[in-house]
């Protein structure tokens, strides 16, 4: 099952490139959003890369999965994400990300890119593959996935905002 949305940012590419190779950020993002439980495997940044491979355990509450997906989630879920940023000369960004849920029969795959739209603001568009490997029920699971994908990344994009807004005034002082 393909899924993508779009981001806006007030800020241009270049910026975001530094809020994203900030050291802190990927931390303080996870915190922000109430998840403990992870650990930053690698994270490397330079003028033209940025990768990161983060595993974390989520709590799956299975009173919130539809009873036909319960007995294919654990209570404890353990997701790899491994992303690879690429800049080219003009400061544009493509990316790609692998979400490994293990021991799941669950393949998550995005690409996208992250462009500028006018002066000071830029677009994050990504798509995803989300594919899952169970008979009859493969697309009800892909769908809810999808679902719980964007809404992880709404949550992204509000911190983000919120990093950059903090970011400018600290700025301004």
């Amino acid at each position: 099952m393909k899924a993508g949305f779009h981001q806006d940012y007030p800020a241009t590419p270049e910026r975001l490139w530094e809020v994203f190779g900030q050291p802190d950020y990927p931390h303080r993002k996870y915190r922000a959003q109430g998840i403990t439980a992870y650990d930053v495997r690698r994270f490397e940044v330079s003028p033209e890369h940025i990768s990161l491979d983060l595993e974390r355990t989520l709590s799956v509450p299975l009173n919130r999965i539809p009873h036909f997906a319960q007995r294919f989630v654990h209570p404890e879920q353990t997701l790899h994400y491994v992303s690879h940023w690429h800049r080219n000369a003009a400061g544009l960004a493509d990316f790609d990300l692998d979400i490994i849920a293990n021991g799941l029969p669950v393949k998550i795959r995005g690409k996208g890119e992250l462009r500028q739209t006018a002066d000071n603001s830029s677009r994050l568009s990504i798509e995803f593959d989300v594919q899952v490997h169970v008979p009859l029920l493969g697309g009800k699971i892909e769908k809810m996935l999808a679902s719980f994908i964007e809404k992880s990344f709404r949550d992204d994009h509000a911190f983000t905002l919120q990093y950059l807004s903090e970011a400018g005034q600290a700025h301004a002082t």
